[in-house]
Formats: structure tokens, C-alpha cells, sequence
């Protein structure tokens, strides 16, 4: 997926102005720095509902379905322990095999961050799940982000539910 969404980025910011990503961290009011680094992650992948491609009936706004592995990938959760290079003989056989041996786990690490924040925002009203995703079939998820008024949200929804066919809720 590429970059669409930088229009949408200003409703995530006022959407975290308002506390929709903050939590309490040893009695303090943060915001959740990872969240808000997938849900911009999310929403730049994501049409606006001004966007071409919406008006032509192409996609719907406001959706998110790029899947986790994109995600981890895209945000640098997998890189191996050592310093990149553009070089790979500059790379040891042991930080070869120990980046080899390490990268399920970072892999399951990623995974299971990005599907704690996202559990995060869906609690929080700012994702919504329309569709989850099914491995079998290699299907990622359909989200919805929520970055509107109530109302907006609902016609987004309803847009999103017509493109994909998924009926009503």
C-alpha cells in the first residue's frame, strides 16, 4: 500500500489532542507512543474521504487492510540485532545465523505489539474491526479508523461495508 493518507493526518492529531491514545503510566496522563505510531502508520495507507479514488467508488476511506506483516515490516520491527550494511560480507556467519535464529521471534514480538495496540485503539473507539483477518485464506483484516465525528464514522462504515460486502453489522 502506498502513502494516500497524509490528509488524514491532521484528524489523528486532533483525535490524540483529545486523549483517544493516552493512558495512565504510574499515575501519569501519556500518550501511547506505539499506537500512535501504527495508527499513523494506518492512516497513511488509508484514503481520505476527499480522495479521488473515493469519489470514483475505487476504495473506501478511512480503512485500513495492509495487514501486520506489512506493519512490522514497514515499521522496523524485524531488523536483525547488528548494524544494517549495503554490504552483506561485511556480515559474520554467527550474526548471519544468530539474525537467522532471532527473527521468529522478533517476528512473534512484532506481532503480538501491534495486536496489543491495536486491541488498545479498538477499546479506545478509534479502530474498529470489520472484518478479521483469515490465515488460511491469507486474508488480512479490514479496520476502519475511526477519525471522524460519530456520524462520519458511520458513513464511512457504511461505504466500507457496501465496497467489501460485508452486510450489515
Amino acid at each position: 500500500m502506498k502513502f494516500v493518507g497524509y490528509k488524514n493526518m491532521d484528524r489523528v492529531y486532533e483525535k490524540v489532542s483529545q486523549g483517544a491514545l493516552s493512558k495512565l503510566n504510574s499515575g501519569k496522563r501519556v500518550t501511547d507512543s506505539f499506537a500512535l505510531s501504527l495508527l499513523t502508520y494506518m492512516a497513511l495507507r488509508a484514503c481520505g474521504p476527499n480522495d479521488q479514488a473515493v469519489h470514483k467508488g475505487e476504495k473506501p476511506y478511512w480503512c485500513y487492510w495492509g495487514g501486520w506483516n506489512d506493519a512490522m515490516n514497514d515499521l522496523g520491527m524485524t531488523l536483525p540485532d547488528y548494524e544494517p550494511t549495503s554490504d552483506p560480507e561485511l556480515i559474520s556467519e554467527e550474526q548471519y545465523r544468530r539474525n537467522a535464529e532471532g527473527l521468529p521471534k522478533r517476528r512473534r514480538t512484532a506481532w503480538n505489539r501491534i495486536g496489543s495496540a491495536a486491541k488498545f485503539m479498538q477499546q479506545r473507539g478509534i479502530l474498529k474491526l470489520l472484518k478479521p483477518a483469515n490465515v488460511f485464506q491469507q486474508k488480512n483484516a479490514i479496520w476502519l479508523l475511526c477519525l471522524g465525528t460519530p456520524t462520519e464514522n458511520l458513513m464511512a462504515e457504511k461505504q466500507a461495508r457496501e465496497y467489501f460486502h460485508l452486510g450489515e453489522e
